[in-house]
């Protein structure tokens, strides 16, 4: 008696190749190229205006009552320095790992990840020092009126500028732990 033999589940049939001419299908998962170019343009904005934004508090320029409260206090300008020293570096570490992430290279995704969790904490802690340290001082240097007001409303506005800022690593930290993505990266081609 013939039996026919049992039939492989369909993932398994081998894979006929594609007609000349079709190029074959792409291996990174949409969501890591949408995010990896917006990280891209994220980190670049970021290099660039960082330290466009640090050059008025070391240069002199028109009178700033502000600028002349962070200059006049060791505290802030230190906060202020390495704020920006942080901001700058882990710009760089997100660049570094978007691009990577273009090329589904492995470390770029575990890189994307701690950066993802740095840049939350980072933002979060300076959130803090910003509510609990540099509002208070420059409204006590400045005194009432409607300087300190402006002072205040351009921290808070910072603040937010820096939660709406959060958006780039949550995502990150969302898709780039996503089991589909973490396969593609793994089963990556190496070229």
């Amino acid at each position: 008696m013939t039996q026919s033999p049992p039939q492989p589940p369909y993932s398994q049939y081998p894979q006929q190749p594609l007609p000349h001419g079709y190029p074959p299908p792409n291996p990174r998962p949409t969501s890591v190229t949408v995010l990896a170019i917006i990280g891209i343009i994220f980190a670049a904005l970021r290099i660039v205006c960082v330290p466009m934004g640090l050059i008025p508090f070391f240069v002199s320029m028109a009178a700033n009552p502000v600028i002349d409260a962070y200059r006049n206090d060791s505290t802030l300008m230190a906060f202020l320095v390495t704020s920006g020293i942080l901001t700058f570096i882990l710009a760089v570490v997100l660049l570094l790992g978007c691009i990577g992430a273009l090329g589904l290279k492995p470390w770029a995704r575990r890189l994307l990840v701690r950066f993802s969790i740095v840049q939350i904490a980072f933002e979060l802690i300076v959130a803090v020092f910003q509510i609990a340290l540099v509002i208070p001082r420059i409204t006590a240097d400045l005194g009432p009126g409607p300087t300190a007001s402006q002072a205040t409303a351009g921290t808070i506005g910072g603040i937010l500028g820096a939660m709406f800022g959060l958006i780039v690593p949550v995502l990150l930290l969302v898709f780039m732990t996503r089991p589909h993505v973490v396969a593609a990266f793994e089963h990556a081609p190496t070229q």
